[in-house]
């Protein structure tokens, strides 16, 4: 409930009242010369203190019921976003800049506070699709996604193909950050091998005879994408920034009776993306690892390494957008 007039600034100020006593010593101060004379000057200086305290409250308090409702309300609204335990104690004028401070937003007097997850993009949903041949497949898991099996090619015309797989993530203008001009740069995990053979060598696999030009290549891409989304109309979506993409060679065979086996990087790092931020728009980054693969002749391609036929493993991780 939302309190009104002096009691809501009673509490506000309650981290700032000082004890009407002083606590007595913790030591003798039998030995200590003057000792009584040094304590009355230590009273009066803390009551002087308090005396001006009070009086700035007592000036902060009219400034406030006396201002305009809609400054009023800007008061009462921002006050719980200010960590009052942090306020560092100033003379008379701490008071008038603290309503400065509250109007104007975080000075060096307090530290705001941020809602939780400002600036992160939440992960959203994660699927997969395979190549337009049997023989690759993905799973999911509690801890990421699975892919593994193998795909083979005996035909003298190119076969392009791409396992990919998409993540979105979000973040609303409930948590937006208070730059307008902020870097994407998302990570995540990719671990495991892919193996490749061409002519004779895929022969074992295949059971076919080498026609003409014999390829077993695979790349790695990363695609970036962000886009802003109307919250009262999903279908309005308009582009955030330019997408990006970030293209690794991980094997590339071209001749017969050849093999090799590519490493996946471990850490990803997606290309990144500048974004000006429309603060009153949905914005979702889908990201992209795509796993393009080219066979031609008797070629062929599994996930694993040339004496196993391990999964590949990927997890995605969620990321703080930076101001730039």
């Amino acid at each position: 409930m939302l309190l009104k007039g002096p009691l809501a600034f009673q509490r506000i100020l309650r981290n700032t009242e000082f004890p009407e006593k002083l606590l007595p010593s913790a030591y003798p101060v039998d030995n200590i010369p003057d000792a009584d004379l040094l304590a009355i000057r230590r009273q009066h200086r803390e009551k002087q203190r308090e005396e001006k305290l009070r009086q700035g409250k007592s000036a902060f308090l009219e400034m406030a019921q006396n201002a305009p409702g809609d400054l009023y309300d800007q008061l009462l609204r921002k006050k719980s976003l200010v960590d009052f335990s942090t306020i560092v104690p100033r003379p008379l004028d701490i008071y008038s800049q603290y309503v400065t401070h509250l109007l104007s937003g975080p000075g060096p007097i307090f530290t705001q506070k941020e809602p939780v997850g400002v600036g992160e993009m939440w992960w959203g949903e994660t699927s997969f699709v395979l190549p337009n041949r049997l023989g690759m497949h993905g799973i999911f898991t509690d801890t990421g996604l699975l892919m593994l099996g193998d795909l083979s090619w005996d035909d003298g015309d190119l076969y392009q193909t791409a396992f990919h797989v998409y993540s979105s993530f979000y973040l609303g203008p409930d948590r937006m950050p208070s730059a307008n001009q902020v870097r994407s740069s998302p990570g995540g995990v990719l671990l495991g091998r892919l193996f490749g053979l061409t002519g004779g060598a895929a022969s074992f696999f295949l059971g076919g005879f080498a026609q003409g030009d014999q390829w077993s290549k695979c790349f790695l891409k990363l695609h970036q994408r962000a886009y802003a989304i109307n919250p009262n109309n999903p279908a309005d979506i308009i582009p955030a920034a330019p997408p990006a993409i970030a293209e690794s060679r991980l094997f590339d065979i071209s001749s017969s009776h050849d093999f090799a086996e590519g490493i996946l990087p471990g850490g990803l790092a997606y290309p990144p993306v500048n974004i000006h931020l429309i603060k009153e728009r949905i914005l979702r980054i889908d990201l992209e690892i795509e796993i393009f693969i080219m066979l031609e002749g008797e070629a062929y391609i599994r996930f694993g390494g040339i004496g196993n036929a391990d999964p590949a493993f990927h997890q995605w991780s969620q990321w703080t957008l930076q101001p730039f």
